[in-house]
């Protein structure tokens, strides 16, 4: 309900608006639409856990302790946005506004691209939630309920069969739909009003939004099973080098835009594969040696 409300007002609001103040007025119906949904989840929030204060600095501790966790959500969410910051910075780069620049024959055809992997994203999400958390929950409440090796060695290929499933029907359905956007390209750059010169930009970022696709939801398994430095590597890696592949293809011509972004989702996506395809191989001892044995020691000491 609040995203079919502040969509609704989004959209409407952006059309009205936008006929009557320009670029200023659709900002504003956007900005509104999306003040809706931020205020009806909050409300949602607030009325189901109350509190006695109108503020808690609590939060100030619990960031403390999770700078990882920080870190890692504000790399990755620089990583999306840095290869456009770098073409905005670039000479090709138009100014529509003081402090708003846009890249014209890149920013449609990347937005585009992004919008292919909304199928399957949802696809793999939804599975994570079901399927293999179920046998996620099973692996380690197997450890907590003391069962035997093998048992908890069972519950494990039972978890890892349920990721390499989810990961198959991920490239498989995936795989189809950008197969078909990168055939069909010309066709739908007419549809969402795309000039047929950024058709090969669109095809590069729909196949770097493959690859994006499967990088993200290998981050979200690692961070499910709580390895937060090889989630930080992972998120630093993809911004620096979405970074530094992007700002070497803005030298070049027409055709390499987009390669940067591509190159840099295939090489974060085989280094975030291999770390968590080798910590799931010493999933036992990581779980057994995290815990903190000598803290009980000392307790049953005293």
């Amino acid at each position: 309900m609040a995203y079919a409300a502040g969509s609704v007002v989004a959209i409407v609001g952006a059309l009205r608006l936008g006929e009557r103040l320009g670029l200023e007025g659709y900002l504003i119906g956007y900005l509104a639409g999306h003040l809706i949904i931020i205020s009806l989840w909050c409300a949602r929030i607030f009325s189901e856990f109350t509190s006695k204060y109108r503020f808690d600095f609590q939060f100030l501790a619990f960031a403390r302790r999770n700078q990882i966790l920080i870190l890692t959500g504000f790399f990755y969410a620089l990583a999306i946005w840095i290869d456009k910051i770098v073409f905005w910075m670039s000479p090709e780069s138009v100014s529509v506004a003081p402090f708003l620049r846009i890249m014209p024959l890149y920013d449609t055809a990347a937005f585009t691209g992004y919008l292919t992997i909304i199928p399957s994203l949802v696809l793999f999400l939804i599975r994570i939630e079901t399927d293999f958390y179920r046998r996620y929950r099973r692996f380690y409440k197997a450890i907590l309920g003391k069962a035997s090796y093998s048992r908890i060695g069972k519950m494990k290929e039972q978890m890892a069969r349920s990721l390499r499933a989810g990961a198959t029907s991920l490239i498989a359905y995936q795989g189809i739909l950008t197969l078909a956007v990168i055939l069909y390209a010309p066709s739908l750059a007419r549809l969402f009003h795309i000039s047929m010169v950024e058709v090969p930009i669109f095809r590069i970022v729909s196949a770097g939004a493959f690859l994006h696709s499967m990088l993200l939801t290998t981050l979200l398994i690692i961070l499910y099973f709580d390895f937060k430095r090889t989630a930080l590597l992972v998120a630093f890696i993809f911004c620096f080098t979405n970074g530094l592949f992007t700002w070497w293809t803005t030298d070049k011509t027409l055709p390499f835009y987009g390669y940067g972004y591509l190159f840099s989702c295939l090489l974060s996506l085989v280094v975030a594969f291999y770390l968590l395809d080798f910590n799931l191989k010493r999933l036992e001892y990581l779980t057994f040696a995290s815990q903190p044995v000598g803290i009980h020691r000392d307790e049953e000491v005293s």
